[in-house]
């Protein structure tokens, strides 16, 4: 039987831990958009961000290292605008008829979907041939669908709309300096006195000592109202685990996905078996917890429903980060969400690929260092090369090669 993670036609939203904060069960992550990968043209971007709003995901995840700041804060001054010369008009068009929540198409000169451009008999934004040719029939039936319950939101002062949505940033910062200053430069690109989350970027085995200084800039930053709530990201599985008992920790975004792509355990290849019973632990300890790399970035997309049916029925889960970078993707995840997707349909995604460029290379492996999937590696030329079926397609090789050796195509 079908699930449906959908309470009138929005993602569910649940308590992300301790903190206050409503968010819903999906959110955008905004990674893909950015220079390092597609580099989409800025009202591109800011577009398929208000759609994702409107449809009722209120969770963004960013971070300096992205260098997608633009992006979001394009997207909260067109949604402030549109609410402003419409009130109703910036709300989500998705509707329990419609749980698929297809919108207007948005341009450029259209940015925000403008109501004006929907048809007097189709407000709602009716879903598309393309949209209905992905819901399964059958399912439709309420008897063939699951209604999974909303997780409830506590009587805590929390907030949660589409005009402030909450957002997540995050920096590889070591030093108590430099990661005051990520943090400044956040507030400073988005426009906003306080960020709701900030984190360590990509905390390995070993390094949470290593990185104090920047810990304890975190906790000063909240003590002062600069940021809400802190934690860490992390593909490590001990790493996750260990932050259970760090009582200052809010919340932990880590990597999980039903192949264990990409899960680290210490020096060695890590299992989702032990990032979720770490999870486990850290959401018994409190903590919001939610993750990345559900589709093992674009890999498994060929397993669509299953990659998400397996992150999505974990008990620990508030909620999954998934890239989006069209209108198109958000219609599936939404579909998905309705419990109405045909159980053979997968996404029409071209697969993305990292390549390291032989002639521009110069073996001066940073890129392997950056790697923490293990994905990059040495070829008989003293070359990088990655090896297609550990990469995570995650993109950091190719912002941290000084070089510009490696692409995405």
């Amino acid at each position: 039987m079908k699930k449906c993670f959908l309470t009138k036609a929005r993602p569910q939203t649940r308590m992300l831990g301790r903190t206050g904060l409503a968010v819903s069960c999906v959110g955008i992550g905004v990674l893909p958009m950015g220079p390092g990968q597609l580099d989409l043209p800025l009202d591109e971007g800011a577009s398929v961000i208000c759609d994702a709003l409107r449809r009722g995901i209120n969770f963004i995840d960013t971070a300096q290292y992205y260098r997608t700041y633009p992006y979001i804060r394009r997207a909260l001054e067109v949604m402030r605008l549109v609410t402003e010369e419409n009130p109703r008009g910036a709300d989500n068009l998705s509707t329990e008829e419609n749980p698929c929540g297809a919108v207007v198409p948005v341009s450029s000169e259209n940015l925000c979907g403008a109501i004006a451009s929907v048809p007097s008999e189709n407000l709602c934004g009716a879903a598309s041939p393309a949209m209905r040719g992905k819901m399964d029939a059958s399912a439709r039936d309420d008897s063939e669908i699951e209604f999974c319950p909303q997780v409830a939101c506590d009587d805590r002062p929390h907030r949660s709309d589409m005009l402030r949505p909450v957002i997540s940033s995050k920096s590889l910062a070591s030093s108590y300096a430099d990661m005051m200053a990520a943090i400044e430069e956040c507030r400073s690109a988005l426009g906003l006195k306080t960020i709701d989350i900030f984190l360590m970027h990509e905390v390995r085995t070993g390094q949470f000592a290593a990185r104090a200084g920047a810990w304890q800039a975190l906790q000063d930053a909240r003590a002062t109202g600069l940021v809400h709530a802190i934690g860490i990201s992390t593909h490590h599985a001990d790493v996750a685990r260990a932050m259970a008992d760090i009582a200052a920790c809010d919340v932990i975004f880590a990597l999980l996905n039903y192949r264990g792509m990409g899960i680290r355990c210490g020096q060695d290849a890590g299992t989702k078996e032990e990032m979720a019973a770490a999870l486990t632990v850290c959401k018994a300890a409190g903590k919001g917890i939610y993750l990345m790399k559900a589709l093992g970035g674009g890999n498994l997309t060929g397993d669509y429903q299953k990659a998400l049916d397996y992150v999505f029925t974990q008990d620990f889960m508030d909620a999954v980060m998934v890239g989006f970078t069209n209108t198109s993707e958000i219609d599936d995840m939404m579909c998905y969400l309705s419990g109405t997707m045909e159980s053979s349909y997968n996404p029409d995604v071209s697969r993305k690929k990292m390549y390291v460029n032989q002639e521009d290379c110069e073996g001066c492996g940073a890129c392997l260092k950056i790697c923490a999937a293990g994905a990059v590696h040495y070829n008989k030329n003293g070359l990088a090369e990655i090896d297609q079926s550990k990469c995570l397609t995650c993109g950091y090789c190719a912002q941290g090669c000084p070089v510009r050796a490696i692409i995405m195509y």
